[in-house]
């Protein structure tokens, strides 16, 4: 109970600070801002005072409405608290009272334990499985990794810092914080990193020779359709000499975003819940890899932002499937950093000579 009382007053105290930062930033700009802006402000102090109902301790009995509220409580406070820091860099900006740099290390450290009070008085107490999935996909993976890039505004910073907010690697640690927490008072263990007992060396030997065998078909990927050793020793000539390599750092920090941030969010979190959701169907296993793949896929519809319709759908289809071998690697291994390398190993070359604006995550 202290300990909720605690999270109750640091979530108040929050919400304080965003408020009386909308204020600030509206009395200054109000008379100069467009109308984008203002309904960005005034949706975040609709937002704000909507967070004020988490300040109230709850019945154990939840009503629909409290059922509800949950959802939006997420919705709002994720959206919120990297807005308001958002805000108070543009302040920084214009009026130069604080060191860029100085002020990014200590967003970074405080985007890693901001939504603590949201993780446990709101997520950790939505109900239905398939709600759960849907704001850990839809709304806290984005906000939690990219929350760093929004709260940077137009600022100039240290060119690593950079590489690591705008990639979101930094944003992994934060994503990984919440969903611990939530996914502990859902009931479900932190997930393992060793191998699980009953793993074979056969097995092992097997997941490695795939991995070969996929980044070997990223970076020849014509090799197969025209398998001549005239035509190998013409493609390793291209990609070895006159390639235009993209390695750089964020694109290393990119790579690393992807195996972590959402090998955690697909194989620990989704992919538990809905082993959870079809725990009573004899199909368990088959479904709940199925779907895990399904949403993988889904997912990277975003891509169509900048990238074209058939080369989202490819990709779609592409992550899709991979998604229910990397599922079927977590279950046997029973081990998340085996899909981790996995997935940063396979990402690698797509990243390294293609570059992360043409395939996404």
């Amino acid at each position: 109970m202290f300990a909720d009382k605690r999270l109750r007053l640091w979530h108040l105290g929050q919400v304080v600070i965003q408020l009386i930062v909308l204020l600030v930033y509206s009395l200054l700009t109000l008379p100069n801002i467009n109308k984008r802006g203002l309904w960005s402000l005034l949706i975040c102090f609709v937002f704000c005072l909507l967070e004020f109902t988490l300040v109230k301790s709850e019945s154990e009995q939840a009503t629909r409405w409290q059922k509800i509220n949950h959802y939006l409580e997420v919705l709002a406070i994720t959206y919120t608290l990297p807005e308001s820091l958002r805000l108070i860099s543009k302040l920084i900006l214009r009026f130069n009272f604080l060191n860029p740099t100085f002020w990014m290390i200590i967003v970074g450290i405080y985007t890693l334990v901001m939504y603590i009070p949201m993780a446990k008085l709101a997520l950790a107490k939505v109900q239905n499985n398939w709600g759960r999935i849907i704001l850990l996909a839809l709304i806290i993976f984005n906000n939690t990794v990219g929350a760093a890039q929004i709260a940077a505004a137009d600022l100039g910073y240290t060119a690593a810092l950079e590489a690591a907010y705008d990639s979101g690697f930094a944003g992994c640690f934060a994503l990984i914080i919440i969903t611990l927490l939530a996914m502990h008072e859902w009931g479900f263990h932190a997930p393992h990193f060793k191998f699980g007992s009953k793993v074979s060396v056969g097995i092992i030997f097997l997941i490695i020779c795939l991995l070969v065998l996929n980044i070997f078909y990223q970076i020849f990927p014509r090799i197969l359709a025209n398998p001549t050793w005239d035509y190998l020793y013409s493609t390793w000539q291209t990609y070895s000499f006159n390639l235009e390599f993209n390695l750089n750092l964020k694109m290393i920090f990119t790579v690393l975003e992807a195996g972590i941030a959402e090998e955690w969010l697909m194989r620990y979190c989704v992919l538990n819940l809905l082993l959870k959701i079809f725990q009573n169907n004899k199909w368990q296993l088959v479904l709940a890899v199925f779907f895990d793949g399904l949403i993988f896929g889904m997912w990277h519809l975003s891509n169509i932002s900048f990238q074209s319709l058939p080369a989202t759908l490819y990709q779609m289809f592409g992550v899709g499937s991979s998604a229910l071998f990397l599922a079927a690697i977590y279950l046997y291994t029973d081990s998340l950093l085996v899909g981790m390398i996995y997935h940063c190993l396979y990402d690698f070359p797509v990243f390294l000579f293609q570059g992360a604006a043409d395939v996404g995550n």
